[in-house]
């Protein structure tokens, strides 16, 4: 994902204090992936550079991360800001949401991008 995030940079605006972080690109990808198509997934994989087995082997790893990363050192307060925002005119299938809601601790929202 760092690769990805370095392949990448030139097609982001970096202001005075810009911090790009693999974890949270890694979340967004992964997040995404969980309701991709075949063909969509296969993009992400590339991207990500993990191989055709790795999708679901780094999705699980970022589940267990986000499930435990309050619980890994006491004095320390972990969360995440997750959220996947689909446009209003899509629905995503329910099997999806529960994926990203309980998997990622994430929410799901409907926006008007018009």
């Amino acid at each position: 994902v760092s690769a990805f995030l370095l392949n990448r940079s030139s097609d982001l605006r970096f202001g005075r204090s810009t911090l790009l972080s693999p974890l949270s690109a890694a979340f967004a990808l992964g997040m995404i992936g969980e309701g991709a198509t075949a063909e969509t997934q296969q993009e992400i994989i590339d991207a990500m550079g993990i191989g055709n087995d790795g999708f679901r082997s780094v999705s699980d790893l970022l589940i267990r991360i986000a499930a435990n990363s309050a619980i890994v050192d006491s004095t320390v307060s972990v969360a995440f800001a997750n959220n996947v925002t689909v446009s209003d005119s899509f629905t995503p299938s329910v099997a999806y949401v529960k994926a990203v809601q309980e998997g990622y601790r994430a929410s799901v929202f409907s926006m008007d991008f018009s």
